[in-house]
């Protein structure tokens, strides 16, 4: 079992002693960054082995982040799981591993915080759900590079398998999420489910305006009949605005939709489905690999529905 200690005592410790670690077990030696990896996997919900020995073992080979990682598994702290396909379409091989947060880790960090991590892992993802989140976390990546590069504050971001703490009860599993929204249209139920939504605020010549994105990641295995029948869901999420309840003072600023798609093809595919749409125009589309290479929010990377390329901060810092 890990010792349970007081958390702000903890946490001051840690604050006045980077070379210094707890003792949790009798087999374990939690070091400041072994807390760090608990906090950022309770902050992304997964995260792969190369990007964490990236982040933490920069300066050291894969061998020991692969150790120190299976030292914190065997403690039940973390949970890993191996998705069944190439999570880096340029590089061969077999996939990284990805590891979430696991509830005793979960205990850990809110002990030395005194925040419960919002994103914990109870039991195996499909092998469907998992390629999903490593994709959705590597969009999330290449966002925040990007919007650090260009000096902007940090995202906020809400996800898909975020809970929605008002709904625990909901019969639906679906409901119980927090990006679950639902519309009465003529007498009609209309749903809405985003992968994600984040708010980022971007600079114009008025000042900063908050930036509202509805994400979306298209694997390609829905066929066109099946991306129409989302369109009256966004419409209404666009029209009637229900994300500004997530974020508190925000202004009543209308959202875009990002679609983050597998090829080339698809991306041509989609914008012939939306541009009859009364959105299109707030709809954008992006390759995932040109956009996980890394990128400035001036790069016109993003299409819209005619094929015009369009940038975040064009050179006039208005957004595009």
């Amino acid at each position: 079992m890990l010792r349970r200690r007081n958390p702000s005592r903890i946490t001051a410790y840690l604050d006045s002693h980077s070379d210094w670690a707890v003792r949790m077990s009798a087999r374990i030696f939690l070091t400041p960054r072994d807390i760090s990896i608990l906090i950022v996997l309770g902050e992304y919900g997964l995260l792969t082995s190369d990007v964490l020995h990236e982040r933490f073992w920069a300066k050291s080979g894969p061998r020991a982040c692969q150790q120190r990682l299976r030292l914190l598994t065997d403690q039940k702290l973390i949970r890993p799981m191996r998705a069944p396909i190439v999570t880096r379409p340029d590089r061969g091989g077999t996939a990284p591993l990805a590891y979430a947060l696991a509830p005793i880790g979960a205990d850990v960090c809110e002990e030395y915080t005194g925040i419960r991590p919002r994103r914990v892992v109870h039991d195996s993802l499909s092998p469907f759900t998992l390629r999903h989140r490593i994709d959705l976390v590597r969009v999330r990546l290449a966002w925040d590079l990007a919007c650090g590069k260009a000096g902007l504050a940090t995202t906020k971001w809400l996800l898909d398998s975020d809970p929605d703490p008002h709904a625990s009860n909901a019969p639906a599993p679906a409901h119980r999420r927090l990006l679950s929204y639902n519309f009465l249209v003529n007498r009609q139920q209309i749903s809405y489910r985003p992968d994600a939504v984040s708010l980022t605020f971007v600079p114009t010549e008025q000042g900063e305006t908050p930036l509202v994105i509805a994400w979306e990641l298209d694997r390609s295995t829905e066929g066109h009949k099946q991306v129409r029948a989302k369109l009256p869901g966004l419409t209404q999420f666009i029209d009637q605005r229900p994300y500004l309840r997530h974020f508190e003072d925000l202004p009543n600023v209308p959202a875009r939709s990002i679609w983050v798609v597998q090829s080339r093809r698809r991306l041509a595919e989609l914008q012939t489905v939306f541009a009859a749409s009364p959105i299109a125009a707030a709809i954008r589309l992006a390759f995932l690999p040109t956009l996980c290479s890394g990128f400035s929010l001036r790069d016109k990377i993003w299409t819209d529905t005619s094929g015009q390329p369009r940038a975040i901060l064009p050179s006039s810092a208005s957004t595009g």
